[in-house]
């Protein structure tokens, strides 16, 4: 059960999110896949009893980030067992929490911003080693496009559409 009054802040709740997904990619970096999954862990466990009014919008965005990473930690720490159930246990348990946050969050994925250009208005989201491909015009927010930067995290939806190439929808910018 969830409590309902809290002290916290939706800025506290942004910041452990934000902190928890850049203090694990940092880990995964470095090759310490053990530390970011503990910090994962931490940061679920903190999740998993938070007030959800206290949780921004975009808060299931950053722990679909975080879960992820748990499965990259379940690629990466092949050899280790107990480290791939664990990894995979908290990403689902993570999708779990996210689709309990915004139950939208189902197709939503969360990537890098790898090209982009500002004078056509168009950039790319890498995910998982594919690039989609978006305008503009499919920011949630359009102001955001002052935003979009090289390696900044974005939420998308895959446009089922397509074209030519993989092309990303409803893209939030994650800051």
């Amino acid at each position: 059960q969830r409590p309902s009054g809290s002290g916290a802040s939706r800025f506290v709740m942004l910041h452990l999110m934000r902190s928890a997904v850049f203090g694990v990619e940092a880990f995964l970096w470095n090759g310490k896949l053990g530390d970011a999954l503990e910090l994962t862990d931490v940061a679920a466990e903190a999740l998993a009893v938070a007030n959800l009014a206290l949780i921004p919008p975009n808060g299931s965005d950053w722990v679909l980030r975080l879960a992820d990473n748990c499965r990259r930690v379940a690629t990466e720490g092949e050899s280790e067992d107990y480290l791939v159930r664990r990894a995979k246990t908290l990403s689902q348990q993570l999708d779990a929490l996210a689709l309990e946050m915004d139950p939208k969050s189902a197709d939503r994925k969360v990537g890098l911003i790898v090209k982009t250009d500002p004078e056509r208005h168009f950039a790319f989201i890498n995910h998982n080693d594919r690039d989609y491909f978006f305008h503009h015009n499919s920011l949630v927010i359009r102001s955001e496009w002052d935003e979009v930067d090289m390696y900044r995290l974005a939420a998308f939806k895959v446009d089922p559409v397509g074209g030519k190439r993989p092309r990303a929808t409803e893209i939030r910018i994650l800051s």
